[in-house]
């Protein structure tokens, strides 16, 4: 097999060049634009230069749709340090939001809200679910398994509905503050990427898609989180729903963007273009042997029929006789 030439490491250098300069923005936007109280930025300098890198370098993966092979087939894999330490944290991640959801309840506008609370069940129990695949994503190093594509599914749906939570939560942040509209994004990406993983454990992978949604999942899920972490670390104040949340979305980061750097490492299915040609010298050589035998015999029984008393002369010989009493008795009187 033969390592997949793509150029995905054109994206990858976007992905670490225009998302870096954007998480740098945010970070600063966070210190120096944050307004705690309204939820907004106020001075809009930094943060707006971050969304145009943001939406630039989507527009950058976006044309990986047409610039890749799209019969490209890529066989997938999980056996990778890269793949089991992401997952480890993840898992972790998970677990702790699945019980701050649960303990979280206890908050009288979480419990007097109908919809919160049952967000804030399902959240929980589909959070130990997701956390179950990440650890079966370990377990099971085959590509193709219903189990894990199940529970990938779980993690679709886990975090598809926890941006609707963040949606419909308004304790801390009004619905249209830039904030929670990051994280909703980052969250949706996520999913989309993670609904092409189960395609890959069905063994329907869409190899195109899967790497823009990567690219894109990576960019958000870091542009939400590591701003968000490194704000809370010298401020104390999470500009995010909690804490757990950014821990859970900088663990997103770390197993997409390591998934989409595996990227580079896959190969394709068959032989190389080497052994293709191998093969069909091969072939040729043993298609002229054939030739050259078949015109050799046809020449053989050409010349049998046409000489057959040659052929006889050759295999016959004279055999001498003993002679008989007769013989012998005329010979004497002769």
């Amino acid at each position: 097999m033969k390592k997949a030439k793509k150029p995905i490491d054109l994206y990858l250098i976007t992905l670490f060049l225009l998302g870096g300069a954007a998480v740098v923005l945010r970070t600063v936007a966070c210190f120096f634009e944050w307004n705690g109280v309204t939820m907004h930025f106020d001075d809009k300098v930094c943060i707006t230069l971050g969304n145009v890198l943001v939406i630039l370098a989507i527009l950058l993966f976006s044309s990986h749709f047409i610039l890749a092979k799209k019969g490209d087939n890529l066989i997938a894999s999980s056996k990778s340090s890269m793949t089991y330490i992401p997952s480890g944290m993840v898992s972790v991640a998970l677990l702790f939001m699945s019980i701050e959801k649960l303990v979280g309840m206890k908050n009288p506008y979480i419990s007097e809200n109908a919809v919160l609370s049952v967000l804030s069940v399902i959240i929980a129990i589909l959070g130990i679910a997701s956390a179950l695949s990440f650890f079966l994503t370990i377990f099971i190093q085959k590509n193709e398994n219903v189990y894990k594509a199940s529970f990938n599914m779980a993690v679709v749906a886990f975090l598809a509905i926890y941006a609707a939570y963040l949606y419909f939560n308004k304790e801390s942040h009004p619905t249209n503050s830039p904030a929670k509209i990051v994280d909703m994004i980052a969250y949706l990406f996520a999913a989309m990427f993670f609904l092409y993983e189960a395609r890959i454990s069905l063994g329907r992978a869409l190899w195109r898609p899967y790497t823009v949604f990567g690219l894109a999942a990576s960019l958000f899920t870091a542009y939400s989180a590591i701003p968000a972490l490194i704000y809370y670390t010298f401020s104390g104040v999470c500009i995010s729903d909690s804490i757990y949340e950014s821990a859970l979305t900088l663990s997103l980061f770390a197993f997409i963007t390591a998934r989409v750097l595996l990227l580079r490492n896959l190969s394709h299915e068959g032989a190389c273009e080497t052994a293709k040609c191998i093969e069909a010298l091969a072939e040729m050589r043993e298609s002229e042997i054939a030739d050259k035998a078949s015109h050799a015999h046809a020449g053989d029984n050409d010349n049998m029929e046409e000489i057959p008393s040659e052929d006889f002369e050759n295999y016959t010989m004279e055999i001498p006789m003993p002679e008989s009493d007769a013989e012998i008795t005329a010979e004497k009187n002769d």
